[in-house]
């Protein structure tokens, strides 16, 4: 391969994404206006949830209602999570629970004594509005419940703190790892970063030689000096320089619109350009094998969903079937999307993920080898 000839053929192909600006214009605006919905769809942790309440009470009277029952239910009515919903029966607050107006519904049962039961059930059909529920609305009940049976300890003549230490044996505490306090959209925003930049990069040059084809300028490349390395490293490279200019304006948009958390922000533009560059690799590859823009197009799609599926943006990892977790590892963009969480909302560095750095290089030499080696004049 010539470094001249690349250069000519490198500079050439960027006129020709020049004078075909729409090309990329569509997919840059189209994934900017895509971080704007998803930024103002996923703004904050889900509140308000609406929390269906009936009170079982002891035969008709009100009064444990006023003094214990009653102030579980306004603690819960005042969490900023949370609004209650006074219901008559139970089987309305299924009905409200079954067609999702409330997304938990709690029976709370008297007895001749006080609240002697509470039976909580959540939604099941938004698996993250159910996690958020265990996780608000469960403390309030347990610290509720705590403080109940503190306090029938201390009526029962035991010492007030030996009544917590009963009621309360151990204190948990909890903690993470995070470089700063992590809103709701930080741990959708990197992953988001990942899936957009493979969608754009591979949607940039996943026609890049069937056009070539369709066009009829592919005969004349093949008779000229030039060699199939050349062409296949001045499309990488000239589309490499436009990812590179996108990586910078996605990332700049959603830190100054949305504030994302960006613990090591060069190491995380890095780490974008370079799943960016796998995306260029697989789409070079993708068209190298294919004969028309349209079987292009169509395997670069189903590219595009296969590895977002299994790159842990929509599930977590330790959900896959062991096989299928076999099957990540082996994909680039399993390792990009740990990267850049890691590098974002931890401050991983280069130090602590070369590995991963190293498995996404591999993978950008192995496919533009494959495109080189692959890529024929004539496919039947």
């Amino acid at each position: 391969m010539r470094i001249n000839n690349l250069k000519i053929m490198t500079r050439a192909e960027l006129k020709k994404l020049w004078n075909d600006k729409l090309e990329f214009l569509i997919p840059f605006f189209g994934a900017v206006f895509l971080c704007f919905i998803l930024g103002f769809t996923v703004y904050h942790t889900p509140r308000n949830i609406d929390i269906a309440v009936h009170i079982d009470l002891f035969l008709t009277s009100r009064s444990f209602e006023k003094e214990n029952t009653g102030q579980l239910v306004r603690n819960i009515d005042e969490s900023s999570y949370f609004s209650v919903t006074r219901i008559d029966s139970v089987k309305e607050g299924m009905l409200l629970l079954d067609r999702g107006t409330s997304r938990a519904f709690l029976v709370l049962k008297e007895g001749p004594s006080g609240l002697e039961e509470i039976k909580v059930i959540t939604d099941v059909s938004d698996l993250q509005m159910h996690r958020t529920i265990r996780k608000e609305l469960f403390p309030l009940i347990k610290t509720y419940s705590t403080r109940l049976k503190t306090e029938s300890l201390i009526l029962e003549g035991i010492e007030v703190d030996k009544a917590e230490k009963i009621a309360n044996p151990a204190r948990l505490k909890t903690t993470t790892n995070e470089w700063r306090s992590i809103d709701y959209f930080d741990s959708f925003a990197s992953p988001f970063v990942t899936m957009i930049m493979l969608g754009v990069s591979i949607f940039s040059s996943v026609t890049a030689i069937t056009t070539e084809r369709s066009n009829g300028t592919f005969e004349r490349i093949f008779v000229s000096p030039y060699k199939r390395s050349e062409l296949i490293f001045s499309k990488s490279l000239s589309r490499g320089l436009i990812i590179i200019a996108f990586c910078f304006i996605l990332l700049l948009t959603l830190k100054v619109f949305f504030n994302i958390t960006l613990a090591n922000p060069l190491f995380v533009f890095v780490i974008a350009v370079l799943i960016g560059f796998n995306g260029i690799a697989l789409g070079l590859l993708i068209s190298s094998i294919t004969r028309t823009e349209l079987e292009s197009v169509a395997l670069g799609i189903a590219s595009w969903f296969i590895f977002s599926a299994l790159m842990g943006f929509m599930w977590p990892i330790e959900s896959m079937h062991p096989y299928f977790k076999i099957i990540s590892s082996l994909t680039p963009y399993m390792h990009g999307v740990n990267s850049i969480r890691n590098a974002s909302l931890i401050g991983l560095n280069l130090a602590q993920a070369y590995q991963e750095m190293l498995i996404m290089c591999g993978f950008i030499f192995i496919q533009i080898l494959l495109s080189i080696n692959l890529l024929k004049r004539e496919i039947k």
